[in-house]
């Protein structure tokens, strides 16, 4: 996100659930298996609304990395 207004960034969170988003000139979007985030301040980390620690971040994404347990859906 990119330079955008308070009063936008509420109409920006209407969108997001239709995919309306990522049609506003002020968004970014790039894709990649393999993410490193810099910042030239140390941030907090936050993962799923926890913070797990501070600084850079790498990101890789894993082919099937994600198991679940359980039953299988029924027919």
């Amino acid at each position: 996100v990119n330079k955008i207004s308070r009063w936008k960034i509420l109409t920006l969170f209407i969108t997001v659930f239709w995919g309306g988003h990522t049609n506003f000139k002020e968004i970014h979007m790039y894709e990649g298996k393999n993410i490193t985030l810099k910042t030239k301040q140390n941030l907090p980390i936050h993962v799923d609304g926890e913070v797990v620690g501070s600084g850079n971040v790498d990101i890789q994404v894993c082919h099937k990395a994600i198991h679940f347990i359980g039953t299988k859906c029924p027919k």
